[in-house]
Protein backbone atom coordinates (compact mmCIF):
# COMPACT_ATOMS: atom_id res chain seq x y z
CA UNK A 1 0.00 0.00 0.00
CA UNK A 2 2.96 2.60 1.03
CA UNK A 3 4.47 1.63 -2.38
CA UNK A 4 1.32 2.38 -3.94
CA UNK A 5 0.75 5.61 -2.07
CA UNK A 6 4.65 6.45 -3.36
CA UNK A 7 4.34 5.82 -6.96
CA UNK A 8 0.72 7.50 -6.81
CA UNK A 9 3.15 11.15 -5.50
CA UNK A 10 5.45 10.69 -8.20
CA UNK A 11 2.47 10.81 -10.78
CA UNK A 12 0.94 13.58 -9.13
CA UNK A 13 4.45 15.80 -8.92
CA UNK A 14 4.78 15.10 -12.70
CA UNK A 15 0.96 16.46 -13.52
CA UNK A 16 1.53 19.54 -11.83
CA UNK A 17 4.52 20.03 -13.38
CA UNK A 18 3.32 19.13 -16.76
CA UNK A 19 -0.15 20.61 -16.71
CA UNK A 20 0.51 22.85 -19.69
CA UNK A 21 0.32 19.08 -21.51
CA UNK A 22 -2.81 17.67 -20.67
CA UNK A 23 -5.97 18.82 -19.05
CA UNK A 24 -7.33 17.12 -15.59
CA UNK A 25 -9.85 14.81 -16.29
CA UNK A 26 -10.04 15.62 -20.48
CA UNK A 27 -7.88 14.66 -22.85
CA UNK A 28 -8.40 18.39 -24.86
CA UNK A 29 -5.19 20.01 -25.71
CA UNK A 30 -4.54 23.22 -25.35
CA UNK A 31 -3.69 24.78 -28.62
CA UNK A 32 -1.72 27.61 -29.87
CA UNK A 33 -3.78 30.57 -31.04
CA UNK A 34 -4.52 29.80 -34.74
CA UNK A 35 -4.73 33.46 -35.78
CA UNK A 36 -2.40 35.86 -33.18
CA UNK A 37 -1.89 39.44 -33.90
CA UNK A 38 1.13 38.74 -35.68
CA UNK A 39 3.37 35.89 -36.42
CA UNK A 40 7.35 36.77 -35.01
CA UNK A 41 9.89 35.88 -37.04
CA UNK A 42 13.56 36.41 -35.29
CA UNK A 43 16.81 36.61 -37.27
CA UNK A 44 20.03 37.50 -35.18
CA UNK A 45 19.99 40.81 -36.18
CA UNK A 46 16.34 41.71 -36.34
CA UNK A 47 13.06 40.81 -34.64
CA UNK A 48 9.78 41.36 -37.43
CA UNK A 49 5.85 40.84 -36.21
CA UNK A 50 4.29 40.05 -38.93
CA UNK A 51 0.77 41.33 -38.77
CA UNK A 52 -1.99 38.62 -39.22
CA UNK A 53 -5.28 40.82 -38.22
CA UNK A 54 -6.80 44.24 -39.37
CA UNK A 55 -5.73 47.27 -37.63
CA UNK A 56 -5.40 50.84 -38.22
CA UNK A 57 -1.75 50.40 -36.22
CA UNK A 58 0.11 48.20 -33.98
CA UNK A 59 2.11 49.43 -30.44
CA UNK A 60 5.16 47.81 -30.16
CA UNK A 61 6.50 47.96 -26.08
CA UNK A 62 9.93 46.32 -25.44
CA UNK A 63 11.39 46.38 -21.70
CA UNK A 64 15.08 44.93 -21.59
CA UNK A 65 17.78 44.19 -19.23
CA UNK A 66 18.13 47.26 -16.75
CA UNK A 67 16.18 50.33 -17.81
CA UNK A 68 15.85 49.60 -21.49
CA UNK A 69 12.47 50.45 -22.54
CA UNK A 70 11.24 50.87 -26.40
CA UNK A 71 7.94 52.53 -27.55
CA UNK A 72 7.18 52.97 -31.23
CA UNK A 73 4.04 53.07 -33.10
CA UNK A 74 3.66 51.19 -36.39
CA UNK A 75 0.80 52.39 -39.32
CA UNK A 76 -0.67 49.72 -41.11
CA UNK A 77 1.08 48.39 -44.10
CA UNK A 78 4.37 48.52 -41.71
CA UNK A 79 5.96 45.33 -39.95
CA UNK A 80 6.84 45.99 -36.62
CA UNK A 81 10.38 45.00 -36.19
CA UNK A 82 13.03 45.32 -33.32
CA UNK A 83 17.15 46.14 -34.54
CA UNK A 84 19.83 44.44 -32.86
CA UNK A 85 21.82 47.75 -33.07
CA UNK A 86 20.25 50.91 -30.33
CA UNK A 87 19.48 54.54 -31.58
CA UNK A 88 23.84 55.17 -31.35
CA UNK A 89 25.04 51.64 -33.33
CA UNK A 90 25.22 49.95 -30.40
CA UNK A 91 24.63 47.03 -30.12
CA UNK A 92 21.85 46.06 -27.64
CA UNK A 93 22.79 44.32 -24.14
CA UNK A 94 22.60 40.38 -23.83
CA UNK A 95 19.39 39.52 -21.80
CA UNK A 96 15.91 38.97 -22.21
CA UNK A 97 13.41 41.41 -23.55
CA UNK A 98 9.25 41.14 -22.90
CA UNK A 99 7.26 42.49 -25.45
CA UNK A 100 4.14 43.71 -25.86
CA UNK A 101 2.04 44.55 -29.25
CA UNK A 102 -0.69 46.02 -28.73
CA UNK A 103 -3.65 46.55 -31.68
CA UNK A 104 -5.23 49.77 -32.21
CA UNK A 105 -8.17 48.65 -34.61
CA UNK A 106 -9.62 50.30 -37.52
CA UNK A 107 -12.92 52.39 -36.37
CA UNK A 108 -15.05 50.54 -38.95
CA UNK A 109 -13.09 47.07 -38.70
CA UNK A 110 -12.89 47.10 -34.76
CA UNK A 111 -15.60 44.51 -34.47
CA UNK A 112 -14.20 42.32 -37.43
CA UNK A 113 -10.54 42.14 -35.54
CA UNK A 114 -12.48 41.17 -32.46
CA UNK A 115 -14.16 38.64 -33.41
CA UNK A 116 -11.94 36.99 -34.99
CA UNK A 117 -8.91 37.18 -32.27
CA UNK A 118 -12.06 35.92 -29.73
CA UNK A 119 -13.23 33.31 -32.59
CA UNK A 120 -10.07 31.60 -33.74
CA UNK A 121 -7.58 32.56 -31.25
CA UNK A 122 -9.19 32.32 -28.17
CA UNK A 123 -8.53 35.04 -26.54
CA UNK A 124 -10.58 37.00 -24.29
CA UNK A 125 -12.86 39.70 -26.25
CA UNK A 126 -11.32 42.56 -24.56
CA UNK A 127 -7.46 41.30 -25.52
CA UNK A 128 -5.95 42.78 -28.44
CA UNK A 129 -2.81 42.47 -27.08
CA UNK A 130 -0.21 39.63 -28.09
CA UNK A 131 2.95 39.27 -25.77
CA UNK A 132 5.75 37.27 -25.63
CA UNK A 133 9.69 37.31 -24.52
CA UNK A 134 13.02 37.11 -27.11
CA UNK A 135 16.14 37.60 -25.94
CA UNK A 136 19.48 38.58 -27.20
CA UNK A 137 22.43 36.09 -25.93
CA UNK A 138 25.80 36.14 -27.28
CA UNK A 139 25.19 39.43 -29.62
CA UNK A 140 22.44 37.77 -31.50
CA UNK A 141 18.46 37.46 -31.41
CA UNK A 142 16.99 33.90 -29.97
CA UNK A 143 13.91 33.17 -29.78
CA UNK A 144 13.09 31.44 -26.01
CA UNK A 145 9.65 30.49 -26.83
CA UNK A 146 10.40 28.00 -29.69
CA UNK A 147 9.74 24.83 -29.17
CA UNK A 148 13.50 23.24 -28.71
CA UNK A 149 13.82 19.67 -26.84
CA UNK A 150 16.47 19.94 -24.06
CA UNK A 151 18.75 16.35 -23.07
CA UNK A 152 17.84 14.63 -19.71
CA UNK A 153 19.69 15.88 -17.31
CA UNK A 154 22.13 13.99 -15.08
CA UNK A 155 20.83 11.14 -13.40
CA UNK A 156 21.00 12.13 -9.31
CA UNK A 157 22.05 9.95 -6.77
CA UNK A 158 18.95 8.98 -3.77
CA UNK A 159 19.06 7.38 -0.58
CA UNK A 160 15.14 6.66 -0.92
CA UNK A 161 13.43 4.20 -3.07
CA UNK A 162 14.56 4.80 -6.85
CA UNK A 163 11.51 6.30 -8.27
CA UNK A 164 9.27 4.90 -11.03
CA UNK A 165 9.22 6.72 -14.55
CA UNK A 166 6.50 7.83 -15.57
CA UNK A 167 5.00 8.00 -18.92
CA UNK A 168 5.50 11.50 -21.29
CA UNK A 169 1.17 12.29 -20.60
CA UNK A 170 -0.43 10.82 -17.25
CA UNK A 171 -3.84 11.30 -15.93
CA UNK A 172 -4.65 10.00 -12.25
CA UNK A 173 -7.49 10.27 -10.11
CA UNK A 174 -7.98 10.06 -6.45
CA UNK A 175 -5.86 12.34 -3.88
CA UNK A 176 -2.24 11.82 -2.47
CA UNK A 177 0.53 13.09 -0.19
CA UNK A 178 4.37 13.81 -0.76
CA UNK A 179 6.93 14.06 2.04
CA UNK A 180 8.93 11.89 4.30
CA UNK A 181 5.78 12.94 7.30
CA UNK A 182 2.79 11.57 5.33
CA UNK A 183 1.45 9.28 6.87
CA UNK A 184 -1.95 7.22 6.81
CA UNK A 185 -4.85 9.14 6.60
CA UNK A 186 -2.89 12.01 4.31
CA UNK A 187 -4.12 11.60 1.41
CA UNK A 188 -7.88 12.77 1.97
CA UNK A 189 -7.39 16.27 1.14
CA UNK A 190 -7.90 17.24 -2.30
CA UNK A 191 -5.50 17.12 -4.42
CA UNK A 192 -2.41 16.88 -3.59
CA UNK A 193 -0.20 17.47 0.23
CA UNK A 194 2.90 18.20 0.87
CA UNK A 195 3.87 17.49 4.20
CA UNK A 196 7.32 17.38 5.62
CA UNK A 197 9.46 19.34 7.73
CA UNK A 198 10.24 21.74 4.39
CA UNK A 199 7.90 22.09 1.71
CA UNK A 200 9.16 23.38 -1.34
CA UNK A 201 8.95 22.62 -5.30
CA UNK A 202 11.55 23.03 -6.82
CA UNK A 203 11.69 24.01 -11.09
CA UNK A 204 15.07 22.51 -12.32
CA UNK A 205 15.76 24.10 -15.86
CA UNK A 206 18.60 21.58 -17.36
CA UNK A 207 20.80 23.63 -19.48
CA UNK A 208 20.14 23.19 -23.48
CA UNK A 209 22.73 26.12 -24.59
CA UNK A 210 19.74 27.62 -26.61
CA UNK A 211 16.79 29.12 -24.19
CA UNK A 212 17.55 30.63 -20.00
CA UNK A 213 17.82 28.06 -17.34
CA UNK A 214 17.44 29.93 -14.47
CA UNK A 215 15.94 27.71 -11.40
CA UNK A 216 12.89 28.42 -8.98
CA UNK A 217 10.86 27.21 -6.35
CA UNK A 218 7.87 27.23 -4.38
CA UNK A 219 8.13 27.60 -0.73
CA UNK A 220 5.91 27.56 2.35
CA UNK A 221 7.93 29.08 5.30
CA UNK A 222 11.99 28.95 5.81
CA UNK A 223 13.43 26.01 6.83
CA UNK A 224 15.70 27.31 9.63
CA UNK A 225 14.14 29.82 11.86
CA UNK A 226 13.03 33.09 10.13
CA UNK A 227 9.57 33.85 9.44
CA UNK A 228 5.82 32.02 8.17
CA UNK A 229 5.75 32.87 4.90
CA UNK A 230 4.64 31.60 1.75
CA UNK A 231 7.45 32.80 -1.15
CA UNK A 232 8.94 32.03 -4.88
CA UNK A 233 12.83 31.28 -4.49
CA UNK A 234 15.10 32.36 -7.33
CA UNK A 235 17.55 29.87 -6.34
CA UNK A 236 20.66 30.78 -8.72
CA UNK A 237 20.42 34.32 -7.21
CA UNK A 238 18.82 33.10 -3.79
CA UNK A 239 16.88 35.85 -3.70
CA UNK A 240 13.16 36.01 -2.80
CA UNK A 241 11.20 38.50 -5.61
CA UNK A 242 7.39 37.47 -4.08
CA UNK A 243 6.61 36.95 -0.36
CA UNK A 244 3.37 36.72 1.94
CA UNK A 245 3.87 36.31 5.18
CA UNK A 246 1.18 34.41 7.59
CA UNK A 247 -1.97 36.49 8.94
CA UNK A 248 -1.60 38.68 6.57
CA UNK A 249 -5.36 40.57 5.76
CA UNK A 250 -7.87 39.35 3.25
CA UNK A 251 -7.16 40.97 0.16
CA UNK A 252 -4.24 42.28 0.46
CA UNK A 253 -3.33 41.50 -3.01
CA UNK A 254 -6.08 41.27 -5.33
CA UNK A 255 -6.13 41.05 -9.08
CA UNK A 256 -9.28 41.41 -10.90
CA UNK A 257 -10.16 39.66 -14.18
CA UNK A 258 -10.13 43.38 -16.19
CA UNK A 259 -6.24 43.62 -15.06
CA UNK A 260 -7.36 46.05 -12.20
CA UNK A 261 -5.12 45.54 -9.11
CA UNK A 262 -6.48 45.99 -5.11
CA UNK A 263 -4.38 46.68 -1.95
CA UNK A 264 -6.40 45.57 0.76
CA UNK A 265 -9.31 46.00 -1.43
CA UNK A 266 -11.46 43.36 -4.01
CA UNK A 267 -13.38 45.99 -5.98
CA UNK A 268 -10.63 48.01 -7.81
CA UNK A 269 -11.79 50.35 -9.83
CA UNK A 270 -8.55 51.58 -11.89
CA UNK A 271 -5.29 49.88 -12.52
CA UNK A 272 -4.48 50.19 -9.45
CA UNK A 273 -6.22 50.94 -5.96
CA UNK A 274 -5.19 50.83 -2.49
CA UNK A 275 -7.15 50.72 0.53
CA UNK A 276 -6.97 51.46 4.28
CA UNK A 277 -3.73 53.08 4.60
CA UNK A 278 -1.02 55.41 3.25
CA UNK A 279 1.23 54.66 0.45
CA UNK A 280 4.68 55.60 0.72
CA UNK A 281 8.09 55.79 -1.67
CA UNK A 282 11.59 55.98 -0.53
CA UNK A 283 13.89 58.85 -1.72
CA UNK A 284 15.34 58.60 -4.89
CA UNK A 285 19.74 58.85 -4.62
CA UNK A 286 21.00 61.64 -3.00
CA UNK A 287 17.24 62.74 -1.26
CA UNK A 288 15.95 62.33 2.27
CA UNK A 289 12.78 60.94 3.11
CA UNK A 290 9.71 59.24 1.82
CA UNK A 291 7.04 60.44 -0.21
CA UNK A 292 3.82 59.92 1.35
CA UNK A 293 0.26 59.61 -0.33
CA UNK A 294 -2.66 60.07 1.76
CA UNK A 295 -0.35 61.11 4.62
CA UNK A 296 -2.18 60.19 8.57
CA UNK A 297 -5.43 59.59 7.25
CA UNK A 298 -7.16 62.95 8.59
CA UNK A 299 -9.37 62.90 5.54
CA UNK A 300 -7.32 65.15 3.63
CA UNK A 301 -5.56 63.90 0.70
CA UNK A 302 -2.03 63.93 0.70
CA UNK A 303 1.14 63.31 -0.94
CA UNK A 304 3.78 64.33 1.53
CA UNK A 305 7.68 64.60 1.32
CA UNK A 306 10.18 67.14 1.63
CA UNK A 307 6.99 69.10 -0.25
CA UNK A 308 3.76 68.84 1.03
CA UNK A 309 0.60 68.76 -1.39
CA UNK A 310 -2.31 68.35 0.15
CA UNK A 311 -6.53 68.62 -0.58
CA UNK A 312 -7.98 69.98 2.50
CA UNK A 313 -11.89 69.98 1.00
CA UNK A 314 -11.15 71.47 -2.14
CA UNK A 315 -8.60 73.53 -1.20
CA UNK A 316 -4.89 72.90 -2.31
CA UNK A 317 -1.87 73.54 -0.47
CA UNK A 318 1.75 73.56 -1.62
CA UNK A 319 4.44 73.13 1.38
CA UNK A 320 1.43 73.57 4.00
CA UNK A 321 -0.91 70.60 5.39
CA UNK A 322 -3.73 72.96 6.17
CA UNK A 323 -4.44 75.56 3.11
CA UNK A 324 -7.93 77.86 3.84
CA UNK A 325 -8.16 78.70 -0.17
CA UNK A 326 -7.91 77.16 -2.80
CA UNK A 327 -4.57 77.16 -3.85
CA UNK A 328 -2.07 77.89 -1.21
CA UNK A 329 1.64 78.02 -1.71
CA UNK A 330 4.18 78.25 1.18
CA UNK A 331 7.43 79.21 1.05
CA UNK A 332 10.24 76.90 2.71
CA UNK A 333 13.25 79.33 3.26
CA UNK A 334 13.94 83.20 3.14
CA UNK A 335 15.74 84.74 -0.03
CA UNK A 336 14.69 82.19 -2.38
CA UNK A 337 12.18 81.41 -4.78
CA UNK A 338 8.66 80.45 -4.02
CA UNK A 339 7.45 79.48 -7.71
CA UNK A 340 8.92 79.91 -11.34
CA UNK A 341 7.26 80.21 -14.39
CA UNK A 342 9.19 78.87 -17.38
CA UNK A 343 8.80 78.97 -20.96
CA UNK A 344 7.47 76.54 -23.57
CA UNK A 345 10.90 76.58 -25.40
CA UNK A 346 13.84 73.74 -25.09
CA UNK A 347 15.67 75.98 -22.29
CA UNK A 348 12.80 76.41 -20.06
CA UNK A 349 14.05 80.09 -19.55
CA UNK A 350 12.20 81.39 -16.46
CA UNK A 351 9.79 83.97 -17.56
CA UNK A 352 8.32 84.80 -14.44
CA UNK A 353 9.27 84.61 -10.57
CA UNK A 354 7.62 85.20 -6.81
CA UNK A 355 10.72 85.35 -4.37
CA UNK A 356 10.89 85.93 -0.76
CA UNK A 357 13.29 88.39 0.55
CA UNK A 358 14.94 87.87 3.60
CA UNK A 359 12.94 90.20 5.62
CA UNK A 360 9.92 87.83 4.06
CA UNK A 361 8.69 90.28 2.73
CA UNK A 362 7.45 89.32 -1.49
CA UNK A 363 8.73 90.13 -4.63
CA UNK A 364 7.47 89.74 -8.29
CA UNK A 365 9.80 89.62 -10.91
CA UNK A 366 8.90 89.52 -15.08
CA UNK A 367 11.92 88.23 -17.77
CA UNK A 368 12.33 89.42 -21.17
CA UNK A 369 13.26 87.00 -23.77
CA UNK A 370 17.01 87.10 -23.01
CA UNK A 371 16.26 86.10 -19.37
CA UNK A 372 16.89 89.59 -17.93
CA UNK A 373 14.61 90.67 -15.36
CA UNK A 374 12.53 93.37 -16.88
CA UNK A 375 9.82 94.03 -14.42
CA UNK A 376 10.22 93.83 -10.57
CA UNK A 377 7.50 94.86 -8.06
CA UNK A 378 8.68 94.75 -4.40
CA UNK A 379 7.04 94.49 -1.18
CA UNK A 380 9.87 95.51 0.67
CA UNK A 381 9.40 99.45 2.78
CA UNK A 382 6.40 99.40 0.57
CA UNK A 383 9.36 100.71 -2.28
CA UNK A 384 9.02 99.40 -6.12
CA UNK A 385 10.37 99.36 -9.46
CA UNK A 386 9.53 98.95 -12.92
CA UNK A 387 12.25 98.51 -15.60
CA UNK A 388 11.26 100.00 -18.98
CA UNK A 389 8.20 101.99 -19.60
CA UNK A 390 5.17 101.65 -18.26
CA UNK A 391 1.22 101.40 -19.56
CA UNK A 392 -1.87 101.28 -17.42
CA UNK A 393 -4.96 100.21 -19.74
CA UNK A 394 -2.70 100.23 -22.95
CA UNK A 395 0.42 98.25 -24.48
CA UNK A 396 2.23 101.30 -26.28
CA UNK A 397 3.37 104.38 -24.17
CA UNK A 398 4.46 105.80 -27.50
CA UNK A 399 8.19 107.62 -25.97
CA UNK A 400 7.07 107.94 -22.66
CA UNK A 401 8.16 106.42 -19.57
CA UNK A 402 4.75 105.94 -17.57
CA UNK A 403 1.02 106.29 -19.70
CA UNK A 404 -2.06 105.98 -18.52
CA UNK A 405 -5.44 105.50 -20.04
CA UNK A 406 -9.16 105.08 -19.26
CA UNK A 407 -11.01 101.92 -20.27
CA UNK A 408 -10.58 98.28 -19.28
CA UNK A 409 -8.93 97.58 -22.89
CA UNK A 410 -5.22 96.90 -22.73
CA UNK A 411 -4.70 96.23 -26.64
CA UNK A 412 -4.82 99.82 -27.71
CA UNK A 413 -2.30 102.49 -28.12
CA UNK A 414 -1.40 104.89 -24.92
CA UNK A 415 -1.89 107.96 -27.06
CA UNK A 416 -5.30 107.59 -28.04
CA UNK A 417 -8.87 108.29 -25.87
CA UNK A 418 -8.62 109.49 -22.56
CA UNK A 419 -5.27 109.34 -21.70
CA UNK A 420 -2.39 111.03 -19.98
CA UNK A 421 1.65 110.62 -20.08
CA UNK A 422 4.49 111.62 -18.66
CA UNK A 423 8.54 111.31 -18.64
CA UNK A 424 11.07 111.39 -15.74
CA UNK A 425 11.88 114.81 -15.26
CA UNK A 426 8.57 116.66 -16.37
CA UNK A 427 6.51 118.20 -13.78
CA UNK A 428 3.43 117.79 -15.37
CA UNK A 429 1.84 115.10 -17.69
CA UNK A 430 0.94 115.45 -21.49
CA UNK A 431 -2.63 114.64 -22.04
CA UNK A 432 -4.81 113.76 -25.10
CA UNK A 433 -6.91 117.00 -25.10
CA UNK A 434 -8.28 116.70 -29.22
CA UNK A 435 -11.71 118.34 -30.10
CA UNK A 436 -12.20 114.61 -31.52
CA UNK A 437 -12.09 113.28 -27.76
CA UNK A 438 -14.14 115.71 -26.87
CA UNK A 439 -17.75 116.90 -26.69
CA UNK A 440 -20.30 119.33 -24.77
CA UNK A 441 -18.08 122.24 -25.34
CA UNK A 442 -18.84 125.44 -23.36
CA UNK A 443 -16.33 128.58 -23.00
CA UNK A 444 -15.86 129.72 -19.85
CA UNK A 445 -15.77 133.11 -18.11
CA UNK A 446 -14.95 133.42 -14.91
CA UNK A 447 -15.53 137.80 -13.75
CA UNK A 448 -13.03 139.27 -11.81
CA UNK A 449 -10.87 136.62 -11.82
CA UNK A 450 -7.73 138.34 -10.91
CA UNK A 451 -9.43 139.25 -7.47
CA UNK A 452 -10.73 136.33 -7.06
CA UNK A 453 -6.78 134.38 -7.59
CA UNK A 454 -5.92 136.99 -4.96
CA UNK A 455 -8.20 136.30 -2.71
CA UNK A 456 -6.53 132.16 -2.58
CA UNK A 457 -3.60 132.27 -0.25
CA UNK A 458 -0.43 130.31 -1.13
CA UNK A 459 0.33 128.45 2.42
CA UNK A 460 3.91 126.47 3.40
CA UNK A 461 2.78 123.20 4.94
CA UNK A 462 3.29 120.09 6.52
CA UNK A 463 0.98 116.82 6.07
CA UNK A 464 0.34 115.01 8.91
CA UNK A 465 0.87 111.62 7.66
CA UNK A 466 3.14 112.53 4.94
CA UNK A 467 5.28 114.86 3.69
CA UNK A 468 6.58 118.50 5.22
CA UNK A 469 7.81 121.28 3.94
CA UNK A 470 5.58 121.84 1.02
CA UNK A 471 4.09 124.65 -0.86
CA UNK A 472 0.54 124.93 -2.22
CA UNK A 473 -2.91 125.78 -2.15
CA UNK A 474 -6.31 124.83 0.21
CA UNK A 475 -8.67 122.78 -1.50
CA UNK A 476 -11.41 124.86 0.40
CA UNK A 477 -10.49 128.06 -0.72
CA UNK A 478 -9.59 127.23 -3.92
CA UNK A 479 -13.52 125.47 -4.20
CA UNK A 480 -14.74 128.50 -2.24
CA UNK A 481 -14.05 131.12 -4.91
CA UNK A 482 -14.55 128.99 -8.05
CA UNK A 483 -17.04 126.75 -6.95
CA UNK A 484 -15.86 123.85 -8.82
CA UNK A 485 -14.46 120.67 -7.85
CA UNK A 486 -13.88 119.42 -4.36
CA UNK A 487 -13.23 121.52 -1.66
CA UNK A 488 -11.28 118.39 -0.38
CA UNK A 489 -9.21 117.97 -2.79
CA UNK A 490 -7.46 119.72 -5.69
CA UNK A 491 -7.14 119.18 -9.72
CA UNK A 492 -4.19 120.43 -10.74
CA UNK A 493 -5.67 121.25 -14.06
CA UNK A 494 -8.24 123.20 -12.37
CA UNK A 495 -5.57 125.51 -11.17
CA UNK A 496 -3.50 125.67 -14.45
CA UNK A 497 -7.15 126.33 -16.34
CA UNK A 498 -7.72 129.28 -13.41
CA UNK A 499 -4.23 130.96 -14.46
CA UNK A 500 -5.00 130.82 -17.87
CA UNK A 501 -8.10 132.61 -17.15
CA UNK A 502 -6.38 135.33 -15.52
CA UNK A 503 -3.42 135.32 -18.32
CA UNK A 504 -6.25 135.89 -20.62
CA UNK A 505 -7.47 138.52 -18.36
CA UNK A 506 -4.40 140.32 -18.01
CA UNK A 507 -3.39 139.90 -21.47
CA UNK A 508 -6.78 141.61 -22.29
CA UNK A 509 -6.26 144.70 -19.55
CA UNK A 510 -2.79 144.92 -21.46
CA UNK A 511 -4.36 145.71 -24.80
CA UNK A 512 -6.49 148.24 -23.17
CA UNK A 513 -3.82 149.78 -21.69
CA UNK A 514 -1.58 149.49 -24.73
CA UNK A 515 -4.29 151.21 -27.19
CA UNK A 516 -4.52 154.13 -24.24
CA UNK A 517 -0.89 154.66 -23.86
CA UNK A 518 -0.93 155.21 -27.77
CA UNK A 519 -3.23 157.09 -27.82
CA UNK A 520 -2.07 159.34 -25.23
CA UNK A 521 1.48 158.84 -26.83
CA UNK A 522 -0.04 160.58 -30.10
CA UNK A 523 -2.07 163.19 -28.36
CA UNK A 524 1.32 164.40 -26.93
CA UNK A 525 3.17 164.10 -29.50
CA UNK A 526 0.33 166.67 -31.46
CA UNK A 527 0.50 169.05 -28.39
CA UNK A 528 4.72 168.65 -29.02
CA UNK A 529 3.82 169.81 -32.30
CA UNK A 530 1.65 172.63 -31.33
CA UNK A 531 4.06 174.09 -28.43
CA UNK A 532 6.92 174.11 -31.10
CA UNK A 533 4.92 176.37 -33.66
CA UNK A 534 3.67 178.02 -31.34
CA UNK A 535 7.40 179.27 -29.90
CA UNK A 536 8.22 180.02 -33.63
CA UNK A 537 5.81 182.33 -34.46
CA UNK A 538 6.47 184.38 -30.89
CA UNK A 539 9.75 184.51 -32.06
CA UNK A 540 9.50 186.37 -35.00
Amino acid sequence: MLRKREVIGWLILALTLTWPLALWGTDEKIEEPKTPIARIEVQPARVEWVPQVDHQSLILTVAGPGDLYIRQEFNNGQAPSLSLLDAKGDNLPDGIYAYELRVVPRTAGIHAAAGELRKESRLQERTLVQSGYVSVRDGAFVNPDLNRSKPAGPAKPSSGPSPQPVGAKSVTTGYACIGTSCGPGDDNLPVLRLKDSLTRITFDDVPDGISYDRNWAIQANDSIGGSDRFFIWDLDALSKPFSIEGNTPENSLYVRNNGNVGLGTSTPAARLEVSGGEVRFPPGAGAAGFTHFNYSGDGKNYIRGTTIIADNAGNVGIGTASPTKKLVVKSNTANGDVFLVQRSQADSQTIMRLFETTSGAGLISLFDDAGNEDTRVSGTGGHSFVAGTMGLNCNSPGGFDFSIKSGVNSNTACNTGTCSQINAGSTTFTACSSRTIKENLQPVRVPDILEKIAAIDVYKYDFIEGPKDRLGLMAEDFHQVFKHGSDKMLNGQDVEMALWLAVKELTARNKELTAQNKEISTQLSNLEALLAAESGNAAK
